[in-house]
């Protein structure tokens, strides 16, 4: 089990280093291998939007306000959908949630 933290803007998505992952052809989406547990899991919609905009890591402030501008959702069911798919992802060691008050490697 991964611990989890508080989300908040401020902390810092970023895709796991043991996840490789591939774009499915014809429609916006991706499918995703964990190479430690052999785990294939897809994403299509949102979700693979937040895949993307995970290439680089990014505050989840940031993230929220790129995806707010791809879809006209109210901004605090924006955010609670984010979170909870983000901490999805965590449990599944797909990405890594970053605090950066107690991480200083962590990007500004």
């Amino acid at each position: 089990m991964v611990d989890t933290l508080m989300i908040t803007p401020h902390t810092i998505a970023r895709r796991a280093d043991r996840v490789v992952w591939h774009p499915l052809s014809g429609e916006r989406g991706a499918v995703l291998l964990h190479l430690d547990t052999g785990a294939y899991h897809d994403l299509s919609g949102v979700g693979a939007l937040i895949w993307d905009l995970l290439a680089e890591p990014v505050t989840i402030g940031r993230l929220q306000e790129r995806i707010q501008a791809a879809f006209d959702a109210p901004p605090a069911d924006l955010a609670a959908d984010v979170q909870q798919f983000l901490l999805q992802l965590q449990e599944r060691e797909l990405v890594v949630l970053d605090d950066p008050a107690t991480d200083p490697s962590s990007p500004p």
